[in-house]
Formats: structure tokens, C-alpha cells, sequence
């Protein structure tokens, strides 16, 4: 293989480990400490958050446009900029409407190097086993909630949220250098060479059929019934991926410490790397419906524990399962945009149809943090977050069947 080919894959693995992976999955732990300081409650804090995601999806809606005046290492060099300076200012954040306004910079950040950009530079160099670049370059998004979640939760502990931003500020400035200064372009085309084994997928197709779905609309239609599938499929895995958030509240409330919390959401964090490594390979190998749906009922499953479950070990094994989900919400997403829209409105869809579910996934995570402000548990969170794991197995079902019908 080309080395440029592994430039490409080493630049994605980093630039989402930095927007999405650090920018996004480790805010759980900063909420409790935030709302202690500013004396509110979690789920105005979370509601941070949810501006956040909101923001990121708009971006992420207009990245198309601004590659079309700004080379797209521009664009990431802008995301890195405004990344690392809200994070420095969140480290003198006083009040909630600052705390707010911060979000929405750095969801701009975010928004310009998540999964939209990744996805894009994916699916111009990559044929042969796409699913599992994919998957792989989602996986880290996860890695820093493995493996930072613990430093971070022990830099709060000891030198309090304040100053842990300027350390999470450096780290995602080393995660972002490879996606700026590694010689790769935005096509294969623009070096002169072809997609990853683009000759060998066109042989594979031939043979295995069932693997792609043949009769994807050669036009973009919003009303069609590939765009509303993909569409609703991605509303319930966005929501139900709000829910490993607050494990570390979880925690807390069952009378657990906060560092259990954060190694709680480390767990998490694991569970979704170690199914990214697998789900783009099953997907590939069994089909991507297969993968989805199996993957949808292993995390409906590991709500149970949760619910009843009063051993931390139990905790942290269903918070391990469940965040098995991290998959249905990232390269599950990818992958049915693919099959329902076809290569040849990806582009136009996959931003759109993120764009909806993560707008429903912000707002839920906040709904989630009231619902247990209201309530005084958990336990309606978790019954909810189960019965979308089942409604994304019966759409997923039912989309795919009338696809191929």
C-alpha cells in the first residue's frame, strides 16, 4: 500500500481524536465540578453540551461550501485554532451564558473536523474494505475517553476543571498536527492515483451483491424513503448514544465516588473502541444491517444491569456493553447513509441527515439531565434508552428489506 494511503488514515484517526473524541466525549466528567462551581444544576450545564452538538452539525452542514473556496487543510487549521482557544477560555469561565457561548466556538471547531470531513477524505480514498477504515477511524474518537478520562478526572481532583482545560488545550493540539502537516490531498485523483483497491471492490461486488444495495436513487430527494430511513435510523442511535454522558452522574448517584464515575466512562469509552475495531470488519464480511442490528441488541441488553445492578463491577461491565452503541451512532450512521443514498449523494446526505439526528441527540442529552433533576434517578433515562435500541433493529429491518425488495 502507498504510504499516502496510510497518511490519509493516520490524519483522520488524530483529527477526530481531537474534535470528537476530546473536545466531545470527555465533557460527562467536567459537569459535576461545573455545576458545583457555578452553583446550578446538571442539567443546565449539560445544556453546554447540547449547544455544542447543535453548532457542530450546522458547521458540519457547511463544510461542503468552504471547501469550495478554502483548501481543506485550511478549514482544519481554522477548526484547530478555534478548538484550542475556547477550550483555554472555558478555564475562566464564570457564569453559564459564558460557558454557553464558548460551546457554540467550539462546536464551529468541531463542526469543520469531526466525522463529516472525515467521512468525506474516506470515501474519496478508500474502496476495498471502506467499512473498516471507516470504523477504525471512528474507534478513536473513543480513545480518548479510554484513556484520558482518568487523567483528566485526577487533574480535577487535584488541581481543579479550571486548569485541566489548558491540559486538554495542549492535547488537542498534538492530536491536530498530523492532519495539518502530513503530505496527503483531498482526492487520490489530485496525486495522481486511484481509491484503495477500487478495482478489487468492483470484483467483490460481482460476486457478493447483497453487500451494497443496488437501486439507490440517482437523484437527492428528501421525501424518499431511503432518506426518511436513514434519516429516523439516525435520530434513535443519536439519542440513545447520549445516555454513557452521564455514567459518571450514574455513579454518583448510586453513592459511588467521582473517580469511580470517570473510570465508569472509561469503560464506556473502551466498549465503543473495541467495537469499532469489529463492526466495520462484521459489516464488510456479513453486511452492514447485520452489524447494526447485532450491535443495537447488545446494548439494549446491557441496560439491564444498570438498572438493577448495585455492584460497581456489574456497572462498569453494562457501561463496557452498552457504549457498544458508539458504533450504530458514528460508522453505522457512514455506512447506511451509503447504502440507502448512494456514493453519488453522500455528500450532499450524510451532513443533512447528521444534522437532524445530533440536532434531536443534543437536545435529548439535555432532556436526559432534567429528566434526572425531576426525578431523583436515572431509571427513566435508561428504560427510554432501551426502547430505541429496539426501534433502530425493527427500522434498520424494515429499511433494508424494502431496499432490496
Amino acid at each position: 500500500m502507498d504510504r499516502r494511503y496510510w497518511y490519509v488514515f493516520i490524519a483522520m484517526c488524530c483529527m477526530v481524536s481531537a474534535s470528537v473524541g476530546t473536545c466531545m466525549n470527555i465533557g460527562g466528567i467536567f459537569y459535576t465540578p461545573i455545576a458545583d462551581t457555578l452553583g446550578t444544576g446538571i442539567g443546565a450545564v449539560t445544556l453546554s453540551m447540547s449547544i455544542l452538538s447543535v453548532v457542530t452539525n450546522f458547521t458540519g452542514m457547511n463544510v461542503r461550501r468552504l471547501l469550495r473556496r478554502f483548501s481543506f487543510k485550511q478549514v482544519l487549521f481554522l477548526s484547530m485554532v478555534l478548538l484550542v482557544s475556547s477550550t483555554v477560555l472555558n478555564a475562566f469561565c464564570t457564569n453559564l451564558f459564558v460557558l454557553y457561548v464558548l460551546c457554540a466556538m467550539r462546536g464551529v471547531g468541531v463542526g469543520l473536523s469531526n466525522f463529516v470531513m472525515a467521512t468525506l477524505l474516506i470515501n474519496n480514498w478508500y474502496r476495498k474494505n471502506h467499512g473498516t477504515f471507516t470504523s477504525f477511524v471512528m474507534m478513536f474518537s473513543g480513545i480518548p475517553g479510554l484513556f484520558l478520562s482518568p487523567l483528566f478526572s485526577r487533574c480535577i481532583t487535584l488541581y481543579g476543571w479550571q486548569n485541566t482545560y489548558f491540559v486538554v488545550a495542549a492535547i488537542v493540539i498534538l492530536l491536530d498536527l498530523p492532519a495539518l502537516l502530513l503530505p496527503y490531498t483531498f482526492t487520490p485523483e489530485e496525486s495522481g492515483m486511484k481509491p484503495y483497491g477500487a478495482v478489487e471492490y468492483e470484483e467483490f461486488l460481482k460476486e457478493k451483491p447483497s453487500h451494497s444495495i443496488s437501486d439507490t436513487p440517482d437523484d437527492f430527494r428528501y421525501l424518499s424513503r431511503p432518506f426518511l430511513t436513514a434519516a429516523l435510523y439516525t435520530v434513535l442511535a443519536c439519542v440513545a448514544a447520549q445516555l454513557p454522558q452521564h455514567l459518571p452522574g450514574l455513579a454518583i448517584s448510586r453513592g459511588f465516588t467521582a473517580e469511580q464515575g470517570a473510570l465508569m466512562l472509561s469503560f464506556s469509552m473502551a466498549g465503543s473502541v473495541i467495537i469499532k475495531i469489529f463492526f466495520g470488519t462484521f459489516a464488510d464480511r456479513f453486511g452492514n444491517s447485520r452489524a447494526i442490528g447485532l450491535t443495537a441488541l447488545i446494548s439494549a441488553l446491557a441496560i439491564l444491569p444498570l438498572l438493577f445492578g448495585h455492584s460497581f463491577m456489574f456497572m462498569e461491565a453494562a457501561a463496557f456493553f452498552y457504549t457498544f452503541t458508539g458504533a450504530n451512532s458514528s460508522v453505522g450512521i457512514a455506512l447506511i447513509v451509503t447504502d440507502m443514498m448512494g456514493p453519488q449523494n453522500y455528500a450532499k446526505a450524510y451532513p443533512l441527515i447528521t444534522f437532524i439526528g445530533s440536532m434531536v441527540g443534543a437536545f435529548s442529552g439535555t432532556m436526559f439531565g432534567l429528566l434526572y433533576d425531576l426525578a431523583g434517578t436515572y431509571t427513566p433515562t435508561m428504560v427510554i434508552t432501551c426502547i430505541l435500541q429496539l426501534l433502530i433493529i425493527v427500522v434498520v429491518f424494515l429499511g433494508y428489506r424494502k431496499q432490496k425488495a
